[in-house]
């Protein structure tokens, strides 16, 4: 059985490395230790530009490194993306046939990309 993931792995990546927070600041762009900090300690989420730039000093796929984020991203998405698959069977009668079908088919593979995400399967 999977833990619930932590929101991120800043901090476990940075250690591996040996790196300090200056040092991984500057890495990734930041001005101070301090704002880094505060993402690995989960008072704030990075922009995706300092995402993106952790994701290429550590080598880790950004939904991985901030994998408690992401996990929680898919779970609001998939609520979304329900939603609008309940409201294209509703509006099945005024739509296209084939735009209907390829709408709904995005849907089926949206949702296994997600519970994929969600539950790492």
């Amino acid at each position: 059985m999977t833990g619930t993931p932590l929101d991120n792995y800043l901090r476990t990546c940075r250690k591996k490395a040996d790196l300090s927070q200056e040092e991984a600041s500057r890495l990734v762009g930041l001005k101070n230790r301090l704002q880094f900090s505060r993402y690995e300690r989960c008072q704030s989420e990075p922009p995706l530009e300092v995402a993106l730039a952790c994701e290429q000093i550590c080598g880790v796929p950004t939904a991985q490194l901030f994998a408690g984020v992401s996990t929680a991203v898919a779970k609001r998405t998939r609520k979304r993306v329900r939603a609008f698959e309940r409201t294209l069977s509703r509006e099945a009668t005024a739509a296209a046939p084939r735009r209907l079908h390829r709408k709904l088919q995005w849907v089926i593979e949206c949702l296994a990309r997600l519970v994929r995400l969600i539950y790492g399967t």
